[in-house]
């Protein structure tokens, strides 16, 4: 087995508490993004199908998969966008 011999865990606290508090607001507003984005998408795809007398029965994932896709592209990027910045600040 091996030991700990690392007893301090914070070592610049200011840093730290910065630096975890900058990651977990980029995953609230993340996480927030892509919710907004399956929302939106997901309800156009949703009356725009509903809506069509000739369209055929599909299944649920045939009828959001544009939308689940194209919210998580955008999201992704919208989010990749700070995660780059912050990657390049605070290095």
């Amino acid at each position: 087995m091996f030991s700990l011999t690392r007893r301090k865990l914070i070592i610049e606290k200011k840093f730290q508490l910065r630096f975890i508090l900058s990651v977990l607001a980029v995953i609230v507003v993340g996480t927030s993004l892509t919710g907004v984005f399956l929302y939106k998408f997901g309800n156009y795809q949703f009356d725009r199908t509903y809506y069509m007398a000739h369209q055929n029965v599909r299944e649920s994932w045939e009828i959001f998969f544009e939308a689940v896709l194209g919210g998580s592209l955008a999201s992704m990027v919208l989010v990749a966008i700070p995660v780059a910045a912050l990657a390049l600040l605070e290095s």
